[in-house]
């Protein structure tokens, strides 16, 4: 039998370096060739010359379809459709939206191998040898974007079915950092299951949610109204009914009084006052920390106090800690912890609290139950009066996952697989509701006519108003929304490439501060855009500062503004004793590069 080491014998001593290198990095978990696969495979994918793939010559950018705008409200938010590749929409919204959204939610192709996915300009079936690893390649670059786009706070909802959900969710450890999963929600989407699956009528797909950064988010709650849970309720203070809650007792075996000695310390509490003080009365020797049980505070005791300290866990038999510490122990006591005297001695509890308004609240399951597959789809036909997609996801669950992120009015989300536009849908209808200002982008390619046909007329008539399937009258939900197509410019220094770039430039910087009415027109020297008290100023020309000033000092309000300029430099002292208040915004990377390229002198 060969060695196996024999494939390495004709290397040279820089291809064995780069392999060993290239084996340092892999580790256990998601692993497919990126780099040589067209090598191996022709049938593959070419990295350098895909479609989706711009080149330094060209500069993605967005044109406006201006008769497709729409305007309800000049003082809401502007909602944006983007039709084209969604990996250069997103290559877009990392010029303009970088850090700023709030919640992705996504619906890519499940890749079942009928059909439903196209790579490289050819459907991907199931015998195909490559299939997954296509599907891999088209999702990373994508996810990899999107996680540029999410604020610190943001989370992004994926859904997928069967085949690719362990793939994804290697790829989404891998992108977003196995530390961030959140978990991985089942929907049980078809409560019959579909009959024509072989060993098990499948019943449920998957949604998986991953946080830019799990230490900072915070999920919704789910308000019980079951009356048995809530007649438990039984106590009543000043705040709200409660009844005694969990111990104050740290309950994690893991945690005691040598790793987390901040935690072990003695709280002194008063049955006839109900004051409580706390003291760190740990004493410390060679195996580590101590805190005796046969001690008390002599001047606290004649004052009526009794001492309560952690308990001894009898199989690890190391002391335990509580799971306050003393500064949040002594703001929060009076309110929201109950001393109770039991058979040993006083113990802590925290209270669980009803709600002023009487409301309890409750994790939310990993299951979702009552939401079925089907209603997308009558919802659509409700508003075409037919069937004009396959699979539309119903409004209800794309508002129940919006509705998980921590209750805000004023979220920006983002659907970059948008599909028949159920997310935009979904927004415009909590809007609605609540009165509130969230806002979405979506993107979509155009494929079969979908953002032409089903998309965008689909918003226009719930924005609008429409005639349901039997002919009722449906009210318009006021909204604004336009309307963009990817594009490019390229990097020649031509009249045409400059007029594009000046132009589209400052259509992605009005996207960028959300700012779009033009109040003054310096051609190729610079432009005012406003919207109410609020302004933007981009000058293309260091040249035209002072014709820039002279324009925007006859506006009154705040001004944003960029400045192109072959440097980085912001001009500051050029804005400085003037009436308006004057902040300066550097040009986002990309923009600034390709400028220089078709400007340079």
């Amino acid at each position: 039998m060969a060695n196996n080491n024999d494939k390495y014998k004709n290397h040279s001593r820089e291809e064995l370096i780069d392999e060993l290198e290239t084996l340092k990095k892999k580790k256990y978990g998601l692993v497919w060739d990126k780099k040589n696969s067209q090598e191996m495979l022709d049938a593959f994918v070419n990295w350098e010359n895909v479609p989706e793939n711009f080149t330094p010559k060209q500069f993605p950018v967005l044109k406006e379809i201006k008769n497709k705008e729409i305007e309800t409200d000049k003082n809401k938010p502007v909602n944006l459709l983007i039709e084209g590749d969604n990996y250069h929409s997103l290559a877009v919204l990392n010029f303009t939206h970088q850090n700023k959204i709030d919640v992705i939610y996504i619906d890519p192709p499940y890749n079942t191998g009928n059909k439903d996915f196209i790579f490289n300009d050819k459907f991907v079936d199931k015998d195909d040898p490559w299939r997954h690893s296509k599907w891999l390649s088209f999702m990373e670059k994508r996810l990899r974007l999107a996680k540029n786009l999410l604020n610190k706070n943001g989370v992004i909802f994926i859904s997928i079915g069967e085949d690719e959900v362990a793939q994804l969710k290697l790829l989404c450890d891998e992108t977003f950092g196995d530390t961030n999963f959140i978990n991985c929600l089942v929907w049980k989407a078809n409560p019959r299951g579909r009959a024509m699956d072989k060993f098990f009528a499948t019943t449920k797909e998957y949604i998986l949610v991953y946080a830019k950064d799990s230490s900072e988010i915070k999920l919704a709650l789910n308000s019980i109204e079951d009356e048995k849970k809530l007649s438990k309720f039984n106590l009543k203070d000043d705040i709200s009914f409660y009844k005694k809650g969990y111990p104050l007792h740290n309950g994690t075996r893991e945690f005691h009084i040598n790793n987390r000695p901040n935690l072990a310390y003695s709280i002194y509490y008063n049955p006839k006052t109900g004051d409580a003080v706390a003291r760190d009365e740990k004493t410390k020797d060679k195996n580590g920390y101590i805190l005796k049980d046969n001690f008390i505070d002599e001047n606290l005791k004649k004052k009526g106090y009794v001492r309560i300290i952690p308990l001894i866990n009898n199989q690890t038999k190391q002391r335990r800690v509580w799971r306050w510490g003393q500064e949040k122990f002594l703001k929060e006591y009076k309110t929201e912890l109950i001393f109770v005297e039991e058979t040993s001695g006083y113990y802590v509890y925290q209270k669980d609290r009803l709600s002023a308004e009487g409301a309890k609240f409750e994790k939310y399951k990993d299951i979702i139950e009552d939401i079925r597959t089907d209603e997308g789809g009558l919802e659509l036909e409700a508003i075409f009066h037919k069937k004009p997609f396959n699979f539309p996801k119903p409004i209800r669950l794309i508002k129940f996952l919006i509705g998980l992120v921590e209750q805000k009015n004023n979220l920006l989300i983002l659907d970059y697989f948008a599909g028949s536009g159920t997310t935009g849908h979904a927004v415009l209808e909590m809007n609605d509701l609540d009165n509130g200002n969230r806002h979405f982008i979506l993107c979509t390619n155009d494929e079969n006519k979908i953002c032409t046909d089903v998309c965008y007329p689909r918003l226009e008539r719930v924005i609008s108003g429409y005639k349901n399937f039997d002919g009722d009258d449906v009210a318009g939900m006021p909204g604004n929304l336009k309307y963009f197509k990817t594009d490019f410019v390229g990097s020649d220094s031509t009249d045409k490439n400059k007029r594009d770039l000046v132009n589209k430039s400052a259509e992605m910087i009005c996207i960028k501060e959300d700012i779009f009415d033009l109040a003054a027109d310096g051609g190729l020297d610079y432009r005012i855009y406003q919207k109410g008290k609020k302004f933007l100023g981009v000058i293309f020309e260091l040249d035209a500062i002072a014709d820039f000033k002279k324009e925007a000092e006859k506006h009154k309000g705040n001004f944003v503004v960029y400045c192109f300029s072959y440097t980085e430099a912001t001009p500051e002292k050029e804005f400085k004793g003037l009436k308006n208040k004057y902040v300066l915004k550097p040009i986002p990377a990309v923009i600034l590069r390709i400028y220089l390229e078709i400007f340079k002198k």
